[in-house]
């Protein structure tokens, strides 16, 4: 394919800032940036353009929290300024990247996700013996920004935007690593190892992948065992390594470790640990919102947003033992 130009316009064009306005605001509008980004909305957008267009625009400063999701993970915030920016990039960058990306790459993408990719395992796992699971070591944060910059320019030629990019890039201050959190790094992050996919597609009879988790498939051991050999090559070009614990070739008539559930070739079930670490978030979320610190609508959705997850697995009575006990909290409010 070839590179596209002529992309700035669209990028900084004010239809498109206000769209990215109203796309990072989005279920935030009370919060106290947002609020005061939005008072003064068409001076802020406005003012925005200008910047960009005289390349005079600057990111600012990640505020840096950690969440513990199995293990401890950095999320770095960016300003709600760069934020609505981030988004401006994307509304014209994404469709650009998706026509370019693996069809079996499932994470952060529009009509992707999850659940699909469980059902796409699933179909194929009644064709198939064998499945290697396989997990990048430190994704996020082990992303060479130089390699990623090259890949992208093989896609664009824009100046200025790819000026703004490099200025994104360096945005966090470091070399190596996207930060978690922008929306830029999870397209990104899926550009970075979209010719990784392509290439492991034409060797493999079944491939899949969701972020960091590699998924193939085939009749033969001897196959996966030679196609792992091509991943960890790959990898080690662009600066990346396999994890050594998270490796594993299964029958596929086993019960699998997958994207929050075990899963068959027909069945599948929320993992136990999945259900109880929500019901440990859960808990911490509403002390907060006795606290004064949380809205109970918050609260809720992150229930409700579980149980969508639940009921897509066999789950009934993990749900009846963990939501029975919390249910008190919000059906008491």
């Amino acid at each position: 394919m070839k590179r596209l130009g002529n992309l700035w316009d669209k990028v900084t064009s004010f239809s498109n800032l206000y769209l990215a306005y109203k796309k990072a605001a989005k279920g935030k509008r009370n919060q106290v940036k947002v609020a005061q980004f939005s008072y003064q909305l068409e001076a802020e957008l406005f003012a925005m353009q200008a910047e960009l267009r005289s390349g005079s625009y600057r990111f600012g400063g990640y505020r840096k929290f950690i969440i513990f999701d199995r293990k401890p993970r950095e999320i770095s915030a960016a300003p709600f300024r760069d934020r609505v920016l981030h988004h401006a990039i994307m509304n014209v960058l994404e469709p650009i990247f998706e026509a370019r990306f693996y069809h079996h790459s499932y994470a952060c993408r529009k009509g992707k996700g999850a659940h699909l990719a469980v059902n796409v395992y699933q179909v194929w796992a009644r064709k198939y013996r064998y499945v290697l699971k396989l997990d990048i070591r430190s994704f996020f944060a082990s992303i060479n920004n130089k390699i990623l910059f090259d890949k992208i320019k093989r896609v664009i030629k824009d100046k200025p935007l790819l000026f703004l990019i490099r200025e994104l890039l360096k945005s966090p201050q470091q070399l190596v690593g996207l930060p978690m959190g922008n929306l830029t790094s999870q397209c990104f992050a899926n550009l970075f190892l979209n010719e990784l996919d392509h290439k492991v597609a034409s060797q493999s009879p079944a491939y899949l992948r969701y972020v960091d988790d590699l998924t193939i498939m085939s009749n033969c051991k001897s196959q996966l065992w030679a196609i792992q050999n091509v991943i960890e090559s790959e990898l080690v070009a662009i600066g990346l390594v396999l994890h050594p614990r998270k490796q594993s070739l299964l029958r596929t008539v086993q019960k699998v470790d997958m994207l929050g559930y075990k899963v068959s070739s027909t069945r599948r079930w929320v993992r136990n640990d999945n259900g109880y670490r929500f019901a440990r978030k859960y808990r911490q979320k509403h002390r907060r919102y006795i606290q004064g610190k949380l809205p109970l609508d918050f609260v809720k959705a992150s229930m409700m947003a579980w149980i969508g997850h639940a009921v897509h697995g066999e789950s009934v009575g993990l749900r009846r033992a963990i939501i029975s006990p919390l249910n008190w909290a919000v059906s008491a409010q």
